[in-house]
């Protein structure tokens, strides 16, 4: 984290209950809207700086991967990821919410499904019921029509503040 950025915790919550934390660094809030960054290091793309949006009333959370500042072709998108998301909160330092295991990866422009076998396994042993089911096909038909939209507006955001070129 770099010094003197405020740090936001972005709490992910399993189907059983588990919770996974990450620190991250706020770029921008506004009352429905988190923009947080958190730094890929190494990772199995190179180094990536990963921008999480989080909204309350959609029903999918979006992590928009670009080159970092010190890399030489920096800005660039790599790849955008979409979950599905439920019960998404922002309040004080943190953002909550469930994790509905579907995800959308879009790649060099072209999209792929991600997680459909746990998604179908959930649903068969029960820990998802049919209107979870319900609410991820809802979340599933709003990104596929919209994922380019979705990832227009953040690259703009990102441009706005200064993020990227």
């Amino acid at each position: 984290m770099s010094r003197g950025r405020p740090i936001v915790v972005e709490v992910k919550r399993g189907l059983g209950g588990r919770e996974r934390r990450f620190r991250t660094e706020l770029v921008h809030r506004e009352p429905r809207l988190l923009a947080v960054l958190y730094r890929i290091r190494g990772g199995p793309d190179g180094d990536l700086d990963s921008y999480g949006c989080f909204w309350p009333r959609r029903p999918y959370g979006c992590y928009h991967m670009v080159r970092p500042p010190h890399a030489p072709d920096a800005g660039r998108e790599v790849r955008t990821r979409f979950d599905v998301l439920r019960g998404v909160e922002i309040a004080g330092g943190e953002v909550r919410y469930l994790d509905l295991l579907l995800d959308l990866d879009v790649r060099d422009g072209e999209a792929r499904w991600e997680d459909e076998d746990e998604l179908a396994a959930a649903l068969r042993e029960g820990r998802l019921d049919a209107s979870d089911g319900a609410y991820v096909e809802a979340a599933r038909g709003v990104l596929a029509r919209g994922h380019r939209r979705v990832t227009a507006e953040v690259r703009a955001l990102l441009r706005r503040l200064g993020r990227i070129a």
